[in-house]
């Protein structure tokens, strides 16, 4: 049964990324970032963004930068996370929790969801769970004191983690002072391996903090920006988002899992379950309170307790083999028919941005073009035109001898509606011309009007 679960499994993940979906804002951004790294002229990566991500994206952006190039490495990124989760499971729980819970957590829907996009949270998660492997293993029950300077790859386990996900800063830091609260004993006779591990890491974070003071005057500035990048609406909207819908995100049997090994870390039932319900908890309260509410930003969270929760529950539920993989396969469907509804959603909306895009390179006739747009990223990767962010001053003297367009949404961000006016009648000495449009189809940013900007005359 587990073997037909996994066959299904992956040909869902094959068939996802052949119907696929265009890219969205952020993996947009991550391939230009890739083709920067190729020594192509695209805009300028953003401080916010990681680096590790456009050594990722660089490779699809050597293939021919297809859809379908960036959607193999996310697949090979998503399969390596779930590799991950077995490691950290197997050194946790032992073999049998390690299947069983591998398999919920793979056809959850937070990470078949995702598991085609190209983005920084699985990459990233594949080190965190490392991380978190190697530390259960040094530190836990099971720790064997000839092999402590395993925790020395504490260290370059981190700062890999961190140049994929600045973010991941928080989960590392959750996991380690989980570790140091439940294993403080075993602290002392481990000491040095740990130290060895921080400064590895702390050597391997200076060519961030040079960057970061080259760039922005401070150690700490680009991770401010990130941070100030997240979006939130207010201080802890992250937490109302976990408290309130983790369970649609994860889909029944891991939202079971999950909240077995939270009880499993309150009664201490074991010191393992213990570390990942503190990490768990501690980790989402930390990102709860920096950024808005994303299922992919707590990931690694909910692997933890998945561990746990199976743990804890297998003696009873999984002696049942068919029971245990009929219900899960249950649960897998209905994650394919959300995903599959979810991208079709993503299809409407970026399918706009793909065909603006297309309108715009054919205006410009081959000719080097930029355009501006509120959502810029998709439009540069599709058109080859320079992209630009709004909302920003147009001006003529601003095209550099450059074919010019404006892509403006039905329902877009970042947008100034008397900019546009101003530029209709050719009020600012920028004229904007209509030469195309594109129906909305139903999507969430709505249709879009490609305009052709020249000198008023």
């Amino acid at each position: 049964m587990k073997r037909g679960l996994i066959a299904a499994y992956a040909i869902v993940l094959v068939a996802l990324a052949i119907w696929g979906e265009p890219l969205g804002h952020d993996e947009a951004q991550y391939a230009l970032g890739g083709a920067a790294l190729l020594g192509r002229d695209v805009s300028a990566f953003p401080l916010h963004r990681p680096v590790g991500m456009q050594v990722i994206a660089a490779p699809a952006v050597a293939a021919g930068g297809a859809d379908l190039a960036f959607r193999a490495i996310a697949i090979a990124m998503t399969l390596a996370m779930i590799g991950a989760a077995y490691l950290y499971m197997r050194r946790a729980h032992g073999a049998q929790a390690a299947a069983w819970g591998t398999i919920v957590v793979a056809t959850s829907f937070a990470i078949v969801r995702r598991s085609i996009e190209l983005l920084p949270d699985a990459p990233a998660a594949v080190f965190v769970l490392a991380f978190a492997a190697v530390l259960v293993r040094g530190l836990g029950p099971s720790a064997d004191p000839a092999r402590k300077w395993r925790l020395a790859w504490l260290g370059p386990l981190a700062a890999a983690a961190f140049y994929v996900r600045y973010g991941s800063i928080g989960i590392l830091g959750s996991i380690s002072a989980s570790a140091l609260v439940v294993w403080w004993r075993r602290l002392r006779e481990n000491a040095v391996p740990l130290v060895v591990a921080a400064l590895i890491a702390a050597l391997c974070a200076i060519p961030h903090v040079v960057h970061s003071i080259h760039a922005t005057g401070s150690a700490l500035g680009i991770l401010r920006q990130a941070s100030f990048a997240a979006g939130r609406g207010y201080t802890g909207d992250g937490l109302v988002f976990y408290a309130g819908a983790w369970w649609l995100w994860l889909g029944p049997i891991a939202a079971v899992c999950v909240v077995a090994g939270l009880i499993a870390a309150v009664i201490r039932r074991s010191e393992v379950a213990a570390f990942a319900g503190l990490a768990s908890i501690v980790a989402i309260v930390v990102l709860g309170l920096d950024a808005h509410g994303e299922a992919r930003f707590v990931v690694v969270p909910e692997i933890l307790l998945v561990g746990a929760g199976v743990d804890a529950i297998i003696a009873w539920v999984f002696p049942r083999p068919k029971l245990a993989a009929g219900a899960i396969a249950v649960s897998f469907a209905g994650t394919v028919v959300a995903t599959a509804l979810a991208l079709a959603n993503a299809q409407r909306t970026f399918g706009v941005a793909v065909a603006a895009a297309g309108a715009v390179h054919a205006a410009a006739g081959g000719a080097p073009c930029e355009v501006y747009s509120g959502q810029w990223t998709q439009l540069e990767w599709y058109s080859g035109c320079w992209g630009v962010q709004m909302p920003v001053p147009i001006e003529a003297r601003a095209f550099g001898g450059r074919a010019a367009f404006l892509v403006w949404y039905e329902q877009g961000r970042r947008q100034s509606q008397a900019q546009l006016d101003d530029l209709r009648a050719g009020r600012a000495g920028v004229r904007a011309d209509e030469v195309a449009r594109v129906p909305g189809g139903g999507g969430a940013w709505g249709g879009a009007t490609v305009f052709r900007l020249s000198i008023a005359r």
